[in-house]
């Protein structure tokens, strides 16, 4: 769990983490193990594709129209990936990949 305060640590397998995001998932990404994965986090997202971090990105497309929020492709970030798969959900909701 990444966090920008300091949260009791009450969910089982929590681990606090003191350094910042891309010097922590730097060591991280070293380590043998499986995927990691972000949930719902623009700027620890954002400041993961900026260090470089981010091979690959699952981006989940509802159906519905907001009209406005923020983006996660800023600016550079958007030249950088390609589309490599688009799966459709049975409502609408499209499930798209991209890779570096």
């Amino acid at each position: 769990m990444l966090t920008s305060s300091t949260p009791a640590l009450t969910w089982a397998g929590s681990t606090f983490v003191a350094t910042p995001a891309p010097e922590y998932v730097t060591a991280l990404k070293q380590e043998t193990g499986g995927d990691i994965g972000i949930h719902g986090s623009i700027d620890l997202t954002r400041s993961l594709m900026r260090a470089g971090l981010v091979d690959e990105l699952r981006l989940v497309v509802a159906p519905a129209v907001v009209g406005q929020g923020r983006r996660v492709f800023d600016g550079e970030e958007v030249r950088s990936w390609q589309l490599t798969e688009v799966e459709r959900g049975k409502n609408g909701t499209l499930f798209l990949d991209y890779s570096r």
